[in-house]
């Protein structure tokens, strides 16, 4: 991973398949389909936050086409971890139907999730999934 310190970088992880960019106070990490389909994603994103020293993360899933209990596993681990390590985690950009298949993972259900990257920040306006 790479970055230059100005404002805010944008630093890619293997072939793309994690974004991440920093911004004031928080790290964005979005999430393309190949990123949710690696088993090491909960531990690469975790090292990611790390690194960063951020204690504020945005994981942006617009990308995700289909939500898979492994994906929903490991935003759950993601969100423990950073909770545990005094942080916050947020998710943003799912689908309605991939939002409903992440809430049936019960730990992956306390991770709040907003439509877009500007309302997560501002923590308005919360997504509740449809049964």
């Amino acid at each position: 991973m790479s970055g230059d310190g100005e404002g805010t970088a944008t630093d890619r992880e293997e072939a793309g398949a994690i974004r991440v960019e920093r911004g004031p106070d928080w790290l964005f990490v979005g999430l393309g389909q190949g990123a949710a389909r690696r088993d090491d994603l909960a531990e690469g994103v975790c090292r990611l936050v790390q690194a960063s020293m951020a204690h504020r993360v945005v994981l942006e899933l617009d990308e995700v086409e289909s939500m898979d209990e492994r994906l929903a596993e490991a935003i759950a681990a993601i969100g423990t971890r950073v909770r545990e390590e005094g942080g916050l985690v947020r998710i943003c950009g799912l689908s309605d139907a991939n939002l409903s298949r992440l809430q049936s993972v019960s730990a992956a259900a306390l991770v709040p999730h907003f439509v877009s990257r500007v309302e997560a920040v501002g923590g308005h306006d919360q997504r509740v999934g449809t049964p």
